[in-house]
């Protein structure tokens, strides 16, 4: 118990984590697939859309919400997958492509008056190869091997131009990264071999 009087104090600070924060979506994950076996081959194909139809945030229990949807660093109302995989015999062959829909730029300058109108972020598709090959046992591996090669961003698209208007109200200019890291991928075509065996 304080025995000094309340106009003592300037200010009372409460410096514990509080999750004051709030977050609020919607939305519909749907996968469709088909199979189909064609002698000694076997067709595998899907297709998985992830919709969001909301996605606002609250600061605070006081604070506006915020609709942040379709924005950048931040999720998008469409994303498709469509995958196909052929396998006959010892080897298995599958493409998959990813696609992620347009959106707008629609971060502001920070200095006062200065108006950046919201631009266009266009969509972004990639695709993705990857085949395996499996090996029967032998001297080297007792219990067979298989090879895989995969090759991410096939066809080496890069990402839609993003250009922060935050950062550039501030004078980041040419120093910022042109892209949006949450919704695509600058790494550009990449490959990898791996084999998976036991001896």
């Amino acid at each position: 118990f304080c025995q000094r009087p309340a106009t003592d104090f300037g200010a009372v600070v409460d410096s514990r984590l509080t999750n004051l924060a709030s977050l609020r979506t919607s939305g519909l994950d749907l996968t469709l697939g088909y199979s189909t076996v064609r002698g000694d081959a076997t067709l595998d194909t899907s297709i998985t859309a992830a919709w969001v139809s909301e996605y606002v945030i609250q600061n605070s229990p006081t604070s506006a919400d915020q609709d942040v949807l379709d924005s950048p660093y931040r999720p998008l109302d469409l994303r498709l997958i469509g995958q196909a995989s052929w396998a006959q015999g010892p080897w298995t062959v599958s493409a998959i492509v990813a696609y992620t829909d347009d959106y707008q730029n629609n971060t502001v300058s920070p200095l006062p008056g200065v108006i950046i109108p919201p631009t266009p972020i266009e969509a972004f598709t990639s695709v993705g190869l990857n085949v395996q090959r499996e090996f029967g046992p032998s001297t080297v591996f007792d219990s067979g091997a298989k090879l895989i090669l995969n090759i991410d961003n096939l066809f080496d698209e890069q990402p839609p131009t993003f250009v922060n208007n935050y950062l550039l109200g501030i004078g980041a200019g040419e120093e910022q990264i042109n892209y949006d890291p949450a919704n695509a991928s600058a790494r550009g075509r990449y490959f990898s071999v791996t084999l998976v065996a036991n001896w």
